[in-house]
């Protein structure tokens, strides 16, 4: 029998894979876009983060590499706050701690785990 703890963990894959998978595709449609507004025109870094959030968004909704995504997602989310949306900066504060309540939200899934509904458990 399944219990509660399989259905939060797949409510909070579900949600948070689907988020991170749309977004990482709407990076990758307007890379440039992205590197200019947020990563000092850095096309590389900008490619890098739009494939980690599409790549790890797919990990949270099937269970593959699940572990590494989650680790991807955390990172991406701490250079979220150096780079983008700094927590010293007033204007930036709130989006930047919502960003290190992500953070800390991945490493604990890539410690818990995928719970019984995924594809692969990793």
């Amino acid at each position: 029998m399944k219990n509660s703890s399989d259905i939060a963990l797949l409510t909070m894959r579900l949600i948070s894979g689907i988020f991170f998978t749309v977004f990482g595709i709407m990076k990758l449609t307007g890379l440039q876009g992205f590197a200019d507004t947020y990563l000092g025109g850095s096309f590389i870094l900008a490619l890098l983060v739009a494939l980690g959030e599409l790549g790890g968004g797919l990990a949270l909704l099937s269970g593959y590499f699940y572990k590494l995504g989650t680790i991807i997602l955390a990172l991406i989310m701490l250079g979220a706050i150096v780079l983008a949306h700094p927590i010293w900066d007033p204007a930036e504060m709130m989006n930047g701690l919502i960003r290190l309540i992500m953070a800390s939200m991945y490493v604990g899934l890539a410690m818990i785990g995928t719970g019984h509904y995924a594809l692969k458990k990793v």
